[in-house]
């Protein structure tokens, strides 16, 4: 999955707007104006790189004179202590942007190092690790970025993406025959059924759905 920065730079701008709100009091009060600083952000674990390109771009919407370095690119194994992302610039812009900056890094390497176990456990075997919609609001771009990253595959990034008969669609609709044949006179997508009991499982393969979701089964 390669990054779209168009949506990248909606997700900073949301993100900074909340955070600034009318301006930083502190940083404006405490540090002049055309102070210059440095800073280094490092791992503090071993952990899967997964959004360096993001967070430069946060300094970068900060001040576009910030220059920034790193030895890493996303899907690289960090150490304990590693410098992930070195800079300099406006001390001001690095102090004022350092929170969404790591906010991002942080969900990103969460998501790609805890991805990469998963697809560790299952290795040697035919299975893959798909994501879900289960994301936070706003930031599921960015999070399903993280899950190709760390070695899983994306499932579904919006609802017209794919068919996917859920237990709720089921119970409205009056069963999983009766959705599957709407689903199909509706639209030529391949169909997913959610399925909470082993009957289910049965009917879904007797309507030759595509694939069955096993949810909340041991």
């Amino acid at each position: 999955m390669q990054l779209n920065m168009d949506k990248i730079d909606k997700i900073i701008e949301l993100a900074l707007e909340e955070d600034m709100g009318s301006g930083d009091i502190t940083t404006n009060s405490t540090i002049p104006k055309n102070m210059q600083t440095q800073f280094e952000i490092r791992a503090r674990h071993e952990m899967i790189i997964c959004g360096i390109p993001i967070a430069t771009r946060v300094f970068q919407h900060m001040n576009q004179e910030i220059t920034m370095q790193s030895n890493f690119h996303d899907g690289d194994l960090a150490q304990k202590n590693d410098v992930i992302l070195k800079g300099r610039g406006n001390a001001r812009a690095i102090l004022s942007g350092e929170r969404v900056a790591l906010n991002l890094l942080r969900q990103t390497c969460g998501a790609a190092t805890l991805t990469s176990q998963f697809v560790q456990k299952i290795s040697g075997t035919k299975a893959k690790i798909l994501d879900t919609r289960k994301t936070i609001p706003g930031l599921r771009y960015i999070q399903k970025y993280a899950v190709s990253i760390g070695g899983g595959q994306n499932h579904r990034f919006c609802l017209d993406d794919a068919i996917l008969i859920k237990d709720n669609h089921i119970s409205i609709c009056g069963g999983i025959k009766r959705a599957v044949e709407q689903c199909r006179t509706a639209s030529a997508l391949k169909i997913e059924v959610e399925c909470d009991t082993l009957e289910q499982v049965t009917e879904s393969l007797e309507c030759h759905t595509d694939s069955i979701l096993l949810d909340n089964m041991n």
